[in-house]
């Protein structure tokens, strides 16, 4: 059903599509499709839920051990960034990520807002962690999302995997920021 939603948000733009025509499409009726998603942005974000799922089952294991920031990035980064790595899985997160791009509303999601909170949590557990790790789990995201949104847009042809351009575009923050903290 969210590959046909998917179709008609493309094609139409998500604004302009029901969830009537997007049962219609499916050929279910309107309440099987309220009953699996109850809007229209949970059509566009149902991949989120298998990853905040899999962050569920590890948060008291990962929590409980005294990690870094980067091997807890590690931890939780690699797997979701190397699933995206298979061509089916490649092919639909990169149109998802294109109709994300192209609508902002979709940027505010219940899901995106519970995987902020959870890794908020896990990022304040970080041994000697001196900046507010709100403002640490907001910023990881804001280049994790940016770099995957990069790659959707064409990043790929760069040779890059979504892993790859994350783990790029943190060494470059890094070290840019590096370099001005040494020259003033």
């Amino acid at each position: 059903m969210c590959v046909v939603a998917l179709r008609l948000f493309e094609k139409q733009g998500f604004d302009g599509v029901t969830m009537e025509d997007v049962a219609d499409a499916a050929k279910v009726s309107r309440r099987t499709v309220f009953r699996q998603f109850p809007s229209k942005a949970d059509l566009v974000w149902d991949d989120l839920r298998g990853v905040l799922d899999r962050l569920h089952e590890r948060m008291d294991e990962l929590g409980a051990r005294r990690l870094t920031l980067p091997e807890l990035m590690g931890l939780i980064m690699t797997p979701t960034l190397r699933w995206l790595e298979q061509p089916r899985v490649a092919k639909l997160a990169r149109r998802r990520l294109k109709l994300i791009n192209a609508t902002p509303s979709l940027l505010r999601h219940p899901m995106l807002e519970e995987l902020q909170r959870d890794l908020t949590k896990l990022v304040a557990r970080v041994p000697g962690l001196k900046t507010p790790a709100e403002l640490v789990t907001a910023s990881l995201l804001a280049v994790g999302f940016g770099s995957i949104l990069w790659w959707a847009e064409g990043g790929q042809r760069a040779g890059l995997s979504p892993y790859d351009a994350f783990e790029q575009a943190v060494a470059s923050l890094v070290a840019s920021l590096s370099s001005r903290s040494g020259s003033g």
